[in-house]
């Protein structure tokens, strides 16, 4: 057993255990307290709903959601708090003991983290560190508010620690990023003269073309930044996520991450047109455009597609995605029927062709069927 599993399982050894927030970070934690112990319970609490059998989870591990979903925190041992929960009362206002997987990661890899905090500049530090420690032939990983859970890592690091390799330097983003403000007389200049932007051109009559200035500050824009800006719902997961379900071929994921954010952010007069949803599906893979081209409305076979993603040159190893959308008329309509519909309309009028020109053939193909803030998805 790794140091880090003996951690964690004698740390949760017969106790009472919640997962407060059942998100990414809260899924890798689920599947370590599966994978390594044995607690008394597991109950997993998250204001939004959760789909027992998508997520398969055993009849034995309780639920509790809605908006009493934090009401019984004092039932538990210990609770695993999700960075994106707000709590409802202070922790010393709580007999149970509120934790993180930031906090039991710590505990064990104390000595190869480096711990980034502060009020403005975190993740900009974060992802140059990584960098440095990267170019410099070093095993370095970013973890946390703009990496990855933390708990997925832990035994990767722990591999790495017991072969030859040095010891393994560790990034983590401790807290949320500062809140962009959104004045457009200013913020391009400061985000210029901070260097997350680039003059593209000569100032004319107060206009200047901009543009992101190298890799690394995408990857910031990318990770960060555009989660922020883009996700109403507080849940700097959602889009990442997103990314994930894209990348793992996961449609039944894709399905639920759109539920979420409908649920969470879109008003249910907004959601009512068909171009309402191609908008909100184009938005939530925009921020994919380091791996794909992503166009929308062109010409292609017999018809117009409505979003495709056609992977760069050097992403190949990612399929090509073709996606039709379909909003339903009433909601006594078979959504499924009608996602199923799209899907066939992507074949019949040969949407993929353009792809196909181009010698690409690992090809995903979605049609996708909304009514208010309900989908369905056919592969």
């Amino acid at each position: 057993m790794s140091a880090f599993s003996e951690y964690i399982s004698n740390y949760t050894n017969n106790k009472s255990v919640c997962i407060l927030g059942f998100g990414r970070e809260g899924k890798s934690t689920y599947s370590k307290l599966v994978q390594y112990c044995s607690p008394a319970s597991i109950t997993i609490s998250d204001l939004n709903p959760i789909d027992r059998e998508q997520n398969k989870l055993p009849d034995d591990v309780k639920l509790i959601t809605g908006k009493e979903y934090q009401s019984s925190l004092d039932d538990f041992d210990i609770v695993f708090k999700s960075p994106g929960i707000v709590l409802e009362k202070h922790p010393n206002e709580l007999k149970c003991e509120i934790t993180s997987e930031t906090q039991v990661f710590f505990s064990v890899f104390r000595e190869q983290i480096i711990g980034i905090t502060g009020t403005k500049g975190k993740s900009t530090v974060t992802s140059m560190i990584y960098h440095i420690l990267k170019e410099s032939g070093l095993d370095a990983y970013i973890a946390g508010n703009i990496g990855i859970p933390v708990f997925d890592i832990a035994e990767k690091l722990l591999s790495l620690l017991k072969g030859e390799k040095p010891v393994v330097p560790m990034t983590s983003e401790l807290g949320p990023y500062q809140e962009i403000r959104k004045k457009k007389t200013t913020i391009y200049a400061l985000l210029v003269s901070a260097g997350y932007l680039k003059p593209a051109s000569d100032i004319s009559a107060g206009m200047c073309r901009v543009a992101i200035p190298n890799k690394e500050v995408m990857q910031v824009y990318l990770t960060d930044i555009c989660e922020k800006i883009t996700t109403q719902s507080g849940d700097a997961e959602s889009l990442m996520d997103v990314r994930t379900a894209f990348f793992s071929r996961d449609p039944n994921a894709f399905r639920e991450h759109v539920e979420r954010f409908l649920l969470e952010s879109a008003s249910y007069f907004d959601s009512s047109a068909e171009g309402f949803y191609h908008g909100l599906v184009l938005g939530m893979i925009s921020f994919m455009r380091d791996v794909y081209v992503i166009t929308s409305n062109r010409e292609s076979g017999y018809g117009r597609f409505d979003i495709m993603l056609k992977p760069r040159a050097e992403h190949r190893d990612f399929p090509a995605v073709v996606i039709e959308v379909k909003a339903a008329k009433t909601e006594a309509d078979d959504l499924d029927a009608l996602a199923a519909e799209a899907r066939r309309q992507i074949d019949e009028k040969n949407y993929a062709a353009s792809l196909v020109a181009e010698g690409i053939t690992d090809i995903m193909k979605f049609g996708i069927a909304f009514f208010a803030k309900r989908a369905a998805i056919a592969k």
